[in-house]
């Protein structure tokens, strides 16, 4: 395949709380052909206007729906965090279209193996200081928000929802993909212990592709030169199923 016919597109599902504008800049360090396209959750982002839902049935639906807009291409699953429970969804809807057979590469990232998360515990639970709290931890909660009663108040409905979206899917059964498989995680990720957490996806496709550890914590891609290595374990993987040559710029 030559690189001016190459178009994939690469569906990227954000963490709690967030939408798609984490994924916004990845378009810049794109190859030639490679397509980012960041979704919303409803209530979230450029949905902001749309009604929350915790219902994960109901939203990997409405996500497949809008995934067949974007046309006959080949693409990729990017999930993160919840995210990545959230593309486990989508892949089994998938599975009965005949857009199925254009998914090359399935990405879980910052998520531990299904036989973790039994020890997650059901964050939807916790009360507003816990909340927060909680959040902390991930080293990514905004001062700004923090510090401001009504955007925190708001934010607060958000990430209950999200977190009563993950409690969810904590006991989903995800069936074995034929779909080349990876994950990613930042090293110092609090709830990532160690690399059988995610090395264990590996029991999830036929066609098992590795964890990656990369430097940083469970928003590892927000550092720039971290976000650059994130890319190239994904494209050299990317370029040995499309058997033709890209390179990150």
């Amino acid at each position: 395949m030559d690189q001016e016919n190459i178009l994939v597109n690469m569906f990227c599902l954000p963490s709690a709380g967030s939408s798609s504008s984490m994924y916004h800049s990845w378009n810049k360090y794109m190859p030639s052909g490679i397509k980012i396209i960041p979704l919303d959750y409803p209530g979230h982002g450029k949905k902001i206007r749309e009604n929350l839902t915790h219902d994960p049935h109901q939203l990997a639906h409405q996500l497949c729906e809008e995934i067949k807009t974007f046309g006959n291409y080949p693409f990729i699953l990017f999930g993160h965090s919840v995210g990545a429970a959230v593309m486990w969804r989508i892949e089994n809807l998938l599975r009965t279209e005949d857009i199925y057979a254009n998914l090359i590469l399935l990405v879980v990232s910052g998520r531990p193996a299904p036989s973790y998360l039994k020890d997650m515990g059901k964050k939807s639970i916790l009360n507003d200081d816990e909340l927060i709290n909680e959040l902390k931890v991930y080293n990514n909660f905004p001062s700004e928000i923090l510090n401001h009663p009504d955007a925190l108040e708001f934010f607060i409905k958000i990430i209950k929802n999200d977190f009563m979206l993950n409690d969810n899917m904590l006991i989903d059964k995800i069936p074995l993909t034929q779909k080349p498989l990876l994950s990613i995680y930042g090293k110092d990720d609090p709830y990532i212990h160690h690399h059988t957490m995610m090395e264990e996806w590996d029991e999830y496709s036929s066609a098992w592709l590795g964890a990656h550890a990369v430097s940083g914590d469970h928003f590892y891609f927000l550092d720039h030169a971290i976000l650059l290595d994130t890319l190239n374990i994904i494209y050299s993987h990317l370029l040995k199923i499309l058997n033709t040559k890209i390179n990150i710029r």
